[in-house]
């Protein structure tokens, strides 16, 4: 991948405490990933499809990126076994609130940022493709599963969902263009296809996106500074969401995700807000039914400036969550007991996930470090 800065040291390793728990979290050393020079904002694992992986790889072993937004400004890309940097996507003049990839190839690097935009990028070479302006704050992106829709949203309170295809097709001929090779007049860039608004109660007012992550291909589903997480079709733009939840005391969402549990194969929505972590059936709440199916309080932490919480993927018995504190600490989902708390960080813990395998989960903190631990 093309980067315009200096490879981050080597990865390093840590050693921690925990309390609570088996004995073999008694002492964890998780892999320390530096390069990043400010806090962390988002992190994210991703399964490369088979079709993008090499024949002498080992069959026995998944391989899984994470890709990492921070305030540095510079988005990182690495490997999701080992922590070892691949690239630095270079080009955002403001801090990058949140990175993702194509989950259907992960060719696609798709990032959003304080400075207005959002930017699509190759993720083999780290060349900037498009980049799509915004009026505001851009919080959060999300790329749908089979890779054909984006969404994004923030501080100006609407979602706006791009068809990807079209977004790309556009920044072939931009470049064709600057090459010569088609007349200079063109089209501007691609505006939104879909514009959904995340009005206050009663649809009135402005209220900042905090988070956006999608169900299906035709269903995205968005978590705001208000307390409310509404579900949307983006094939029907009229007639508003299609459902709302709404969190006890109106606590800003700051953290989402929507994972299918191996397990079970339910497809559940954990949000994290104020000093709580709800669970809800994602599908049943779009059609409507918001009673989550669990909710556990995480005091001390609180999730009121930063943190989140994730699930584990293949069984769903366990989350991991962190926030306000330097700790890291892992739940029973239902007991709503603390199994395991992690010390390492030297600043809150901003970001949280579970790989897909479940094996092991990566914090990002206000430290500038990811640490990978072991589940």
């Amino acid at each position: 991948m093309a980067t315009s800065v200096q490879h981050p040291s080597h990865v390093s390793t840590d050693t921690v405490t925990a309390t609570g728990g088996s004995a073999a979290a008694a002492r964890q050393i998780p892999t320390v990933c530096p390069g990043h020079t400010r806090p962390l904002s988002d992190i994210q694992f991703f399964r490369v499809p088979q079709t993008a992986i090499p024949e002498d790889s080992p069959a026995e072993e998944e391989d899984l990126l994470l890709i990492s937004g921070c305030h540095d400004k510079l988005p990182m890309l690495r490997s999701g076994r080992t922590g070892d940097w691949i690239g630095t996507l270079c080009g955002h003049k403001g801090a990058v609130h949140c990175a993702t990839l194509d989950p259907a190839s992960c060719g696609l690097a798709v990032t959003a940022s304080g400075d207005f935009s959002v930017r699509l990028w190759d993720a083999v070479t780290g060349s900037c493709l498009a980049i799509l302006p915004h009026n505001h704050i851009v919080k959060g992106v999300a790329i749908s599963p089979s890779g054909r829709r984006l969404a994004t949203g923030g501080h100006e309170g609407l979602i706006r969902v791009w068809e990807l295809e079209r977004v790309l097709v556009h920044a072939v001929a931009e470049r064709l263009r600057v090459a010569g090779h088609l007349p200079l007049e063109g089209d501007d860039v691609p505006s939104a296809g879909v514009f959904l608004s995340h009005g206050g109660d009663g649809g009135k007012g402005k209220v900042t996106v905090t988070k956006a992550i999608w169900l299906d291909d035709d269903i995205v589903c968005s978590g705001a500074a208000d307390g409310t997480v509404k579900f949307w079709d983006v094939r029907r733009v009229a007639g508003g969401s299609l459902s709302t939840i709404k969190l006890p005391g109106s606590v800003e969402v700051r953290d989402m995700e929507i994972v299918t549990v191996q397990e079970t194969g339910v497809t559940t929505l954990t949000v994290a807000a104020g000093s709580k972590v709800f669970f809800y059936d994602a599908r049943a709440a779009a059609l409507g039914n918001t009673t989550p199916l669990s909710s556990v309080d995480v005091s001390p932490t609180n999730f009121r400036e930063e943190g989140g919480a994730s699930l584990n993927p293949v069984h769903g018995r366990t989350f991991v969550a962190g926030g306000s504190d330097l700790w890291v600490r892992v739940y029973d989902k239902e007991a709503g007991e603390e199994k395991e708390c992690h010390k390492g960080h030297h600043g809150p813990v901003r970001c949280v996930r579970y790989d897909p395998t479940g094996k092991t989960f990566a914090t990002g903190s206000e430290d500038g470090t990811i640490r990978i631990w072991t589940s």
